[in-house]
């Protein structure tokens, strides 16, 4: 697995351990696809001491993420009464110094237990498969792996619009996109999909078609081919 850094929402029922170090989770059925009857158990270790596979960066704008999930979580209720609350995830490590920053964020926006740190994961692609969509909240990424990583696990995709994420998804149709350093963009986007079943169907599909487009047997090939007709027309070919 890739070295990953991402931030997740998950909409289930969340309850604290006893010794206050983790969560448990019971998802919804409706998180899988054709109504498919299934219910997951994991546990997110706040504590957990598995190898990183992540840093926390500044350029993640991970805070940014947090005052979206405040944004969500204060109108949440009023707006979806019959719906769970949804709960945040943050999947990273390191940085010791931002990760307590982002924890004084959460207890200033009292989103304690909606908001999780989970710090250095070694089943990312469970968490993924969990999860019912992917944020991407950074203002700098060089192409902006996780979001592939995002739509191999089949989800639905919130990115900022930086240049590598726009040359990869057209936002409305395989994502929706917002500007950097806008939380309440961020949020609004978020609820969007998790109020929207068929959008967030919808731009999953393509976004499953778009990825075939990276697929590294496609991409060799492709090399391939260009080095073939170079060769092809070289003199100094053979």
């Amino acid at each position: 697995w890739q070295p990953y850094m991402g931030v997740e929402v998950y909409s289930g029922n969340w309850s604290r351990q006893i010794n206050q170090d983790s969560f448990i989770w019971h998802a919804e059925d409706h998180l899988f696809p054709r109504g498919m009857a299934r219910t997951l158990r994991f546990t997110l270790s706040l504590s957990d001491r598995s190898p990183r596979v992540a840093r926390y960066l500044p350029t993640k704008r991970i805070e940014d993420f947090i005052e979206a999930a405040a944004i969500v979580a204060g109108r949440w209720g009023e707006r979806h009464p019959d719906r769970p609350m949804p709960v945040f995830a943050a999947i990273g490590g390191g940085a010791p110094d931002l990760a307590e920053a982002y924890q004084r964020l959460i207890r200033h926006h009292k989103l304690e237990g909606t908001v999780i740190l989970a710090g250095s994961r070694p089943d990312v692609p469970g968490l993924l498969k969990a999860a019912q969509l992917g944020v991407l909240a950074s203002e700098m990424e060089g192409f902006g792996q996780v979001v592939m990583e995002y739509l191999a696990a089949g989800l639905p995709v919130v990115a900022t619009n930086l240049d590598c994420i726009g040359e990869m998804l057209r936002d409305g149709e395989e994502a929706l996109l917002v500007p950097t350093r806008a939380p309440q963009a961020l949020a609004d986007a978020i609820e969007t999909l998790l109020s929207d079943a068929e959008l967030a169907r919808r731009l999953t599909q393509a976004g499953r078609r778009k990825l075939e487009v990276y697929d590294w047997g496609r991409a060799v090939r492709a090399y391939e081919a260009i080095y073939d007709r170079i060769l092809q027309g070289s003199p100094a070919a053979g």
